[in-house]
């Protein structure tokens, strides 16, 4: 009986404490949304973060115009059936500092972040895809996590320049950002 138990907490314990939300990314625009993805320490100022990668064949992480992107872990982001794959992160003040630097998505420090970081934010810029010229800027995300990497988000703004509206949401285990 005392196995069962402790089993059973083990596995509460590791449900509890693992990435727990899907980032789904809905950009409803006709603008790319250029920046950087962020995802933080859930409860230590100053803790592990992570930026991703440019997705291929963008020079910065990209989503397209009229596109979503979703992502269920981060070291799951570069597997075949992300539409718009993640190749690796930049991992900064990891525990492990051998795990500090460029990460490719599935390496063992990547792997190591789904158990300390949650989806962050995403400061991104709309660009236009015709000229490359950026017409808005937006800091968006969880106020609270992004704080722990020392980034100021909101949970949803207006755009200064175009007053798209984009709005960062919690639902059930998913964490929508939706861009206009």
């Amino acid at each position: 009986m005392k196995k069962i138990a402790l089993l059973i907490l083990l596995f509460l314990g590791i449900f509890t404490f693992s990435q727990s939300h899907t980032l789904v990314i809905v950009n409803n625009t006709g603008y790319d949304a250029v920046g950087r993805l962020l995802t933080a320490s859930r409860t230590t100022p100053g803790g592990p973060f992570m930026f991703a990668f440019p997705n291929p064949p963008y020079t910065s992480y990209t989503v397209p115009a009229g596109q979503h992107a979703d992502y269920n872990n981060f070291d799951k982001t570069g597997d075949p059936p992300v539409i718009f794959p993640i190749p690796g992160w930049n991992v900064a003040n990891n525990p492990n500092p051998a795990f500090n630097g460029p990460q490719v998505y599935n390496s063992p420090a990547v792997s190591s972040m789904v158990t300390l970081n949650e989806w962050a934010g995403f400061l991104f810029s709309l660009v236009d895809p015709i000229t490359g010229d950026p017409v808005d800027d937006f800091e968006i995300g969880n106020p609270a996590i992004a704080a722990n990497a020392s980034f100021a988000v909101n949970t949803d703004q207006f755009g200064a320049n175009t007053g798209i509206y984009v709005q960062w949401v919690y639902s059930g285990s998913y964490i929508y950002l939706f861009i206009g």
